[in-house]
């Protein structure tokens, strides 16, 4: 099942020994200055662990739920419209939600010489934290809800709720977007 208006494309096989599970890759543009491809990853599908030597990755979610995270970091959801750049030579990893597809525009950004641009792809994603990722997802969503009611019910004031800056991509909330629910 497409989750996206571009196209889904045929299995991606030459890259399936880097994935956990099911994904598609559709060119959508094939021109000498920029390649974006269109990648669809069935529920549960991730890639591994991988880096991308002398480019940056841009990833732009066009259709249903995903995750990404940079090493070190930590996982981030990603929902069409949202976009991320990865940066040259940064292990990472992202993918379809455990239980929803999901896809993204992906394309390089050469740092340098474009014919340097290499991937180097490491071990899989640690199943039980990757399983456990929507969990945690959820959890955040129902303490945002929680406070918006709090706030809507007038137990703080809009200035107290100035704290939730750091809450960007837990739940798919913004801040901004947690000031408009708060507001309405």
């Amino acid at each position: 099942n497409n989750p996206s208006a571009f196209p889904m494309g045929d299995p991606n096989d030459g890259f399936a020994q880097y994935f956990v599970g099911q994904s598609y890759l559709a060119p959508v543009l094939d021109a000498p200055e920029i390649a974006i491809h269109n990648v669809t990853f069935e529920p549960g599908c991730r890639n591994h662990w991988h880096i991308h030597h002398g480019g940056a990755q841009v990833l732009i979610a066009v259709g249903g739920r995903g995750y990404y995270q940079i090493d070190g970091q930590e996982p981030k959801e990603l929902k069409a419209g949202q976009a991320v750049c990865i940066p040259a030579d940064t292990k990472h990893w992202h993918g379809a939600a455990p239980g929803e597809a999901f896809s993204h525009l992906a394309f390089m950004v050469p740092a340098g010489d474009p014919s340097a641009m290499s991937n180097e792809w490491l071990e899989p994603v640690d199943a039980v934290t990757y399983e456990r990722l929507d969990d945690r997802f959820a959890a955040c969503s129902t303490v945002i809800h929680d406070i918006v009611e709090a706030v809507r019910e007038g137990m703080f004031a809009q200035g107290e709720i100035t704290f939730l800056n750091g809450l960007h991509g837990y739940g798919g909330a913004s801040s901004s977007a947690f000031l408009r629910m708060v507001t309405e």
